[in-house]
């Protein structure tokens, strides 16, 4: 199991780069966890906008560069859809999660 704090970025480099040694190289890695914290530009804190970008962007790339030497395929999140469509048609607050979810 892959268990790792997706805002620690040191812990996801850690968990990711053992992953070959520890299961063999996987055939797919789908990125899918993230999280979102909904408020408006002006409500919104660096810390909270930060973790986003962290968690959300930062660690599936920390993820994919750990096992590139692996020769791991990768499949980035399908709700990437679902980031733009929040982003322009959903609720006030969801341009964060637009911008950060790939």
């Amino acid at each position: 199991e892959f268990h790792a704090d997706l805002a620690d970025l040191a812990a996801v480099t850690d968990q990711a780069s053992r992953i070959p040694e520890d299961f063999g190289i996987p055939d797919v890695v789908i990125h899918s966890a993230g999280v979102v914290r909904r408020a408006r530009i002006e409500e919104l804190t660096p810390e909270a906008f930060e973790e986003q970008l962290r968690v959300n962007l930062t660690s599936p790339f920390m993820i994919t560069r750990s096992l590139l030497p692996s020769g791991v395929l990768l499949c980035w999140k399908a709700s990437g859809v679902y980031g733009w469509l929040s982003g322009t048609k959903g609720g006030g607050g969801e341009s964060l999660f637009a911008t950060c979810t790939p």
